[in-house]
């Protein structure tokens, strides 16, 4: 197996759920935004490698990388990207939620 498994997975989530329920949603939505290529293009290449193994159905990875997406988005800020990183995270936080006993 590879690096994420259901340890890793879980410590990195959370981890960021700890890093995004410590912001308030003002201060979420005042993130800095910066404008480094390199850091914008790696957000871009984790989410693309995200709905890359969405669409191959290695769940697991995707989640990795979104988690890893949005951990860089807090800790840099804001780029171009942060909309479709925001709507991952919070796919991987529903996805996570299933079998926790919510019933409504």
């Amino acid at each position: 197996k590879g690096m994420v498994d259901n340890f890793n997975f879980l410590r990195k989530l959370i981890k960021v759920r700890r890093q995004v329920d410590k912001k308030t949603d003002e201060e979420l939505l005042t993130l800095p935004h910066f404008e480094d290529s390199k850091l914008s293009t790696t957000v871009f290449i984790l989410q693309r490698i995200c709905l890359l193994c969405v669409l191959k159905q290695q769940f697991p990875y995707g989640c990795y990388c979104a988690l890893l997406a949005m951990e860089l988005t807090l800790k840099i800020g804001i780029s171009s990207h942060a909309p479709n990183v925001f709507y991952l995270y919070g796919a991987v936080e529903v996805a996570s939620s299933f079998g926790e006993g919510n019933s409504g």
